[in-house]
């Protein structure tokens, strides 16, 4: 989407004219001033575009009419949010990480038969779950003490979000990520509770308000893994009335800067079975409201 298609939307949704929307970017900070209806106009039209500091400063300025990151948005659904989105701006988002995404030539791919599936629309889930439960399983050396009969509990919760990439019926990818209640997010967070013990009451349902857990990440290439964070992306604005924060912990080597290309910062740290612990967290507007996250949702 341009960010001009994105201002006009919000103005005529809330009913403002161009003079009154120049005069609340006044009055909401000092870079605005020199902004006219012209310079507005421009930006609406796709002709110019403000810089990623003004758009996330007009973002800011428009949520106090639905208190939430990206008002507009609350009228999109997960389908139509990827198809405005940048799979450029997705992947200079996640950068590399070697232990996560491999090497698969791109050549070979073609984007058209890359599918995206959530493990709870299928009617294949034990055949779709086994390769993210090995895979997880040597990632992590059996950190987490997971298995398929946990990941398939996990993954009939609708709040859950357990996508796998297939490109010709194979395996090419996948993001699981947990939808997890505040309190129970608090206590995974804190090293003190393990993910093995969480049960079907600990995690967030689709009117309730909880928090983003991912906890498994890997892709054969940067085109695959650009799916898969473009679809984490739209799940997470399309569900910005109902996530409060983003957390991750970290076993892998790797992850750490994984996590930190979306914006978590350090939370907590525990030594336990001679493993130095470290978990990171942010809440969803700080991972949002960045120029990098910008680049992906406003096109150029």
């Amino acid at each position: 989407m341009l960010f001009g298609k994105y201002i006009k939307h919000c103005r005529d949704k809330y009913h403002l004219t161009q003079e009154e929307l120049v005069n609340k970017c006044y009055n909401f900070d000092l870079e605005f001033i020199g902004l006219d209806i012209g310079t507005l106009s421009r930006w609406e039209r796709g002709i110019t575009s403000p810089n990623v500091d003004k758009q996330i400063k007009i973002v800011k300025l428009l949520q106090s009419y639905e208190n939430c990151v990206f008002p507009y948005f609350n009228s999109y659904d997960i389908s139509e949010l990827e198809h405005e989105f940048s799979k450029t701006g997705v992947q200079n988002l996640i950068g590399n990480s070697k232990n996560h995404i491999l090497n698969f030539p791109h050549s070979n791919i073609i984007e058209e038969n890359i599918k995206i599936i959530n493990v709870y629309d299928s009617q294949n889930a034990e055949a779709l779950l086994k390769m993210p439960n090995d895979i997880l399983f040597s990632l992590t050396n059996n950190h987490y003490q997971l298995n398929l009969d946990i990941l398939r509990e996990w993954a009939t919760n609708k709040g859950n979000l357990f996508l796998v990439s297939q490109y010709e019926n194979n395996f090419f990818g996948m993001l699981l990520v947990l939808r997890i209640k505040p309190e129970v997010f608090e206590e995974v967070l804190s090293f003190e509770r393990e993910l093995k013990t969480l049960k079907d009451e600990d995690f967030s349902k689709d009117s309730q308000v909880g928090c983003s857990l991912p906890i498994a990440f890997f892709a054969y290439n940067n085109t695959i893994a650009s799916f898969l964070y473009l679809r984490y992306y739209a799940n997470l604005i399309a569900n910005q009335n109902y996530i409060l924060e983003v957390g991750s912990t970290t076993v892998i080597d790797g992850t750490v800067k994984l996590v930190e290309k979306i914006h978590l910062k350090k939370y907590k740290s525990s030594s336990k079975k001679s493993e130095e612990l470290t978990s990171y967290k942010a809440n969803l507007e700080d991972v949002l409201l960045r120029d990098d996250v910008f680049k992906m949702i406003f096109k150029k």
